[in-house]
């Protein structure tokens, strides 16, 4: 089932409640994205809890770094993918040009 990212506060798996776009996306990256590996062993669901419970980067960085599961190099990549998840550009069919996904 596909759930519309306005809609994704009525997911009834995962709370995704007072939830930022930019969480949502920490989310993403640190269970594994197009753009960055993620962390090894940790999925949607746990990856879900730590952004539900440390909230921002750098506490989620020193979260992963307590429990031993940081990657060398995923801070450095976990920016990378976010950045680029915050530029993407896209085709837009009805103006027929590549636009911002996020102006």
């Amino acid at each position: 089932d596909l759930l519309a990212l306005k809609d994704i506060g009525e997911n009834d798996t995962l709370s995704f409640r007072n939830w930022t776009h930019d969480m949502f996306v920490f989310m993403c990256i640190i269970s594994g994205c197009d753009y960055c590996k993620g962390v090894p062993g940790i999925g949607l669901k746990l990856a879900h809890k730590i952004v539900r419970v440390h909230r921002t980067p750098a506490k989620i960085f020193n979260a992963l770094r307590s429990a031993g599961r940081m990657p060398p190099d995923f801070e450095e990549t976990f920016w990378i993918a976010f950045r680029t998840f915050r530029h993407q550009r896209v085709f837009c069919l009805s103006k027929g040009l590549v636009e911002p996904l996020w102006p």
